[in-house]
């Protein structure tokens, strides 16, 4: 026999052979599997569509559905494209060759929409192994793209660079909303989740995203938990309920998000909501996120929360602002207890703006209910500015404690507008605090069941707070003849008595809400910022002039925008890292732009000039980051942008004035309450908010 006659045999031997051992999963990965691409584009015309082609698409959603796809395999929507229906396709990956839904070709995410009659979306059930990536989902009743099985635990998710939108229908579970991974019977849960990059937005559902490791009743024993989930780089807004939530998860991590209109439901059907929180949950972590314009038609109305019966969770490094409700919370309920419980280097600016619940709930609220109890709170080096609409304590503790772990408040800096600055009960410990009331009024505490309107007396009489501080913290503000300082605002300038006055607490985290080590002095400082802050005493710089090119290769010059406030930051792709970080700089773009843009800010997102730079990845990503009205401009180079202002670090994020000049530069990543209280002194509170402006 000839040897590629001979060779073709073997080769037809070895399939039939393999195809007899893929009934036998044992043997099941002996056998070489090709992995297909297939190709859809439901504006395509009649014909064959045998899908493996760009030439000759699938042209329906139906033609997905129908079939069980391999380890390996890609499905692909034309970008620019809309498709009907609800996606369910059938089958699962494997670890090393999960199965993507993603996009092709150059434009606008491909549209997979649903009506109100579909359950969804976006479905997968009983399945593992799955990555979705820049889609565009619409509609769906209760979801839009819906996770989950009714047995065993299901691996790896990945959803990435997504927009979810318009989730319709009465809500009655707190399970349902725009991305939903909930397990579906008892003994069903998750391993391995990520939710990347997702704009979700608009839902009279309840969720932005919520993952669900367990289907037993709220109540019921002991939950099964998912393990290993991460919610990242997501914007959620405009939701009936919660922004992002974690349920019944171990090793969970919610971080780099931003949430804003949560809680827009207009009767309380199912609960209250919040906008980002967890519940039983073990080793959460909620860091480095951005929430407000949180709002309830009940109660919470917060943004940061560790609900009940959750362990080791923490939050910090967040910014929460200009919401109804407080700014973090911890409770204990259902007979449970939260254990050891964290909040710490959070800056928490204007909440409390609906008076009952400024009242009933402050802006760090511990409570438990229902037979629940708290068992080691530990908050720390948190910076309040507490200005609400009626007389009501920044921190309400009414909560039941128990067990042996230190229930502390300590190295917090409160800087209130109105007497009311602390109302607990008798076992929470508070040392260490430093408290300022602007007001012509006594200020007050309530401790136990006793009224202080004396620091001192509330000092001997309580025996707390000895080595507590009632002062002006002397908090760094700007200056009109020098801009550039104004993003030292909730910075401690050298003449603060915050400075070297807080404890140390043994494992007090590896650094301030600014990066700085702990502690940078003799001791660490009260408040979210340790270390006092230099501010420069020179003038303003004149921004140099650059010119980029849009996406579509029309150039853009920034003495164009001279007459308004602009802000843009220099991005690079250049590296995996630099392109994480750039993708997280640009969710908080995107939240400056809608606080502060019917002030007048423009805001634009400039790649620097490298290989990845080429007109179709830049088009393709602008509508993957979902940028909207944030236009991506390209350092087009000689000079550049780069040499022109020494860059150094990326992302470079500026700040220019009307007239041209550099009012504030942020090198390196620009977290969002540097950029939010540097516009915020500049262009008056965000646009809907309310009118007061930090003293």
């Amino acid at each position: 026999m000839p040897p590629a006659a001979e060779m073709r045999s073997r080769a037809k031997i070895e399939w039939a052979v393999c195809l007899v051992l893929l009934t036998t999963i044992a043997f099941a990965s002996m056998c070489p599997i090709r992995a297909e691409t297939y190709f859809v584009d439901c504006l395509a015309k009649e014909g064959r569509n045998s899908g493996t082609s760009q030439s000759d698409p699938w042209k329906s959603i139906s033609e997905v559905s129908d079939r069980t796809f391999s380890p390996g395999d890609s499905i692909l929507f034309k970008r620019g494209t809309r498709c009907s229906g609800m996606l369910s396709p059938a089958g699962s990956g494997t670890s090393q060759s999960p199965i993507k839904i993603g996009a092709y070709g150059m434009g606008a995410l491909p549209v997979i929409e649903a009506g109100d009659e579909l359950n969804a979306a976006v479905k997968l059930f009983n399945q593992q192994y799955w990555n979705i990536e820049n889609i565009e989902v619409v509609g769906g009743n209760p979801y839009g793209i819906h996770v989950s099985g009714d047995k065993g635990t299901l691996n790896h998710f990945r959803i990435r660079d997504v927009v979810v939108r318009d989730t319709s229908g009465k809500v009655d579970t707190k399970r349902s909303g725009l991305i939903a991974v909930v397990a579906g019977a008892p003994g069903q849960t998750f391993k391995d989740i990520v939710i990347d990059g997702a704009t979700c937005f608009n839902t009279t559902q309840w969720a932005g995203i919520v993952v669900d490791g367990g289907a037993t009743s709220f109540w019921e024993g002991t939950p099964i938990r998912a393990e290993d989930v991460t919610v990242r780089n997501c914007i959620v807004h405009d939701v009936y309920g919660d922004g992002i939530i974690l349920f019944r998860v171990r090793n969970g991590l919610i971080e780099n998000n931003v949430s804003w209109n949560t809680g827009m439901q207009h009767t309380q059907d199912v609960g209250t909501p919040n906008a980002m929180w967890t519940w039983t949950c073990d080793n959460c972590i909620v860091q480095f996120n951005e929430g407000f314009f949180a709002d309830s038609p009940g109660v919470d109305a917060g943004v940061f929360d560790i609900d009940w019966g959750c362990t080791d969770n923490i939050i910090q490094y967040n910014y929460a602002h200009d919401s109804q409700g407080y700014c973090a919370s911890v409770f204990g309920a259902g007979g449970k207890t939260t254990t050891n419980s964290i909040i710490r280097y959070n800056i928490c600016v204007n909440n409390g703006r609906s008076p009952r619940l400024a009242e009933r709930q402050g802006d760090i609220f511990l409570s438990t209910w229902d037979g629940g109890s708290l068992d080691g709170v530990k908050i720390h080096n948190n910076t309040i500015y507490w200005n609400p609409p009626t007389d009501a304590a920044a921190l309400l503790n009414q909560a039941e404690f128990v067990g042996h772990r230190p229930n502390v408040f300590q190295n917090n800096l409160i800087y209130s507008t109105v007497p009311a600055l602390v109302k607990s009960n008798g076992a929470l410990s508070l040392d260490h605090n430093l408290y300022w009331y602007t007001g012509l009024s006594n200020p007050k505490w309530f401790y136990g069941d006793e009224e202080f309107a004396d620091f001192g007396n509330f000092q001997s009489s309580t025996r707390q707070e000895r080595n507590g501080v009632f002062a002006d913290p002397k908090l760094l503000k700007p200056r009109n003849e020098n801009l550039v300082s104004v993003t030292s605002a909730f910075k401690l300038s050298s003449e603060s008595p915050a400075v070297d006055r807080g404890a140390d607490l043994g494992d007090m985290g590896p650094h301030d809400f600014f990066g700085t080590s702990i502690p940078e002095g003799h001791a660490p400082d009260i408040g979210a910022a340790e270390g006092v802050e230099v501010q420069n005493s020179g003038g303003r710089e004149t921004a140099p002039e650059f010119e980029v090119l849009s996406v579509h290769g029309k150039p853009y010059r920034l003495s164009q925008s001279r007459g308004r406030w602009v802000l843009f930051s220099l991005l690079s792709l250049n590296t995996g890292a630099e392109r994480a970080i750039a993708r997280t700089q640009s969710v908080f773009l995107q939240s400056m732009l809608y606080q502060f843009g019917e002030k007048g800010l423009q805001v634009l997102a400039v790649v620097s000039n490298s290989a990845a730079a080429k007109p179709v990845d830049m088009m393709n990503l602008k509508y993957n980051w979902n940028l909207g009205e944030i236009p991506l401009l390209v350092d087009s180079g000689s000079p550049g942008i780069a040499l022109s202002y020494q860059i150094q670090d990326y992302p470079a994020t500026f700040l220019i004035s009307p007239e041209g000049e550099i009012v504030q530069r942020w090198d390196g990543f620009a977290k969002a309450p540097q950029l939010g209280l540097t516009l915020r002194w500049l262009l008056g509170p965000p646009s809907g908010a309310a009118a007061a402006v930090v003293h």
